[in-house]
């Protein structure tokens, strides 16, 4: 699947002829974004749908060798290990924002060198937890309020709303 953007595109990996290791998927990537070679990258990473569960941290390490316009990753993974890996990449704060079209971005700026976008709605409160600063999902705009006071009730330390939010955000899938 290729998602393409006004400002970036992202691609995972082909269901049918799955990738053996972190190499393989890198280099099926790799031929994807040398279609677009001045477009930003992101990885889909969807494991529950391709059946590849290959680390997004191996992934972005190794992918950033040689896939110049790799700028991050649509993580739709419930690995919460593979997720703060991915988060401790991003470095240095700087501003970006992605937009994908059927997709709203909640984003309050990301990383230096990637973006990790969190695609599952109900893992917005671990996620926020670990450091994420952008999540990409069906239901952000049309429940763009919730999200809000959540993220607002972890910036306060309100722990107590901030699960009264999470339990009321819609669980696709």
């Amino acid at each position: 699947m290729v998602c393409y953007t006004r400002i970036g595109w992202c691609s995972h990996n082909n269901t049918v002829s799955q990738p053996r290791d972190v190499t393989a998927l890198v280099e099926h990537l790799g031929k994807i974004a040398s279609a677009a070679p001045k477009t930003p990258f992101l990885y889909y990473h969807f494991p529950e749908m391709t059946g590849v569960n290959i680390p997004v941290y191996d992934v972005l390490v190794e992918g950033s060798k040689v896939i110049p316009t790799l700028s991050g990753a649509k993580f739709t993974s419930l690995d919460l290990g593979d997720y703060y890996r991915c988060v401790a990449l991003e470095g240095k704060k700087r501003e970006r924002v992605f937009f994908l079209p059927c997709f709203s971005i909640l984003s309050f700026g990301s990383g230096g060198r990637f973006s990790i976008l969190q695609g599952y709605e109900q893992m917005m409160l671990p996620c926020l937890s670990l450091g994420a600063r952008g999540f990409i999902g069906l239901s952000y705009s049309y429940c763009a309020p919730i999200y809000h006071r959540l993220i607002e009730a972890v910036r306060k330390g309100d722990m107590a709303t901030a699960r009264s939010l999470q339990l009321k955000v819609p669980v696709f899938g």
